[in-house]
């Protein structure tokens, strides 16, 4: 027999600015999410109408509802305020591996075998 299945539902979610109109939901959060009241202007999401994230723009900690699932929303609202500023966000690096001078030759990563100079060695197939 089957198992129902889980019903995914899409909802609407609304990235924007924040105006004073806003201030009520905004130290909602605040109290919420036990956090202080930032200074300058605001990201927002919002949910079906209703505020449950915001990130200042000029950079910092998001404040969001802590009784909602908004780790998806804060990346989101990091990501906006990133290219409000005119920054590209923080990109992981793996080691520098993929991200080295491309002026300067790549270096081997082992010695090169006796008489083998710069040349590859390359092996016939058998």
């Amino acid at each position: 027999m089957k198992q129902p299945t889980e019903r995914q539902t899409m909802t609407e979610v609304t990235i924007r600015k924040l105006t004073d109109t806003d201030t009520p939901a905004v130290l909602r959060l605040v109290q919420l999410d036990s956090a202080d009241v930032p200074n300058g202007e605001l990201l927002g999401a919002e949910i079906e109408g209703t505020l449950v994230a915001f990130a200042p723009i000029s950079g910092g900690t998001t404040v969001a509802d802590p009784f909602s699932r908004t780790s998806e929303l804060s990346a989101l609202l990091s990501l906006r305020a990133a290219q409000l500023r005119g920054h590209q966000p923080r990109r992981r690096r793996l080691g520098g591996l993929l991200h080295r001078d491309r002026s300067q030759p790549a270096r081997p990563s082992a010695p090169a075998p006796p008489g083998a100079s710069d040349r590859l060695l390359s092996q016939p197939l058998r």
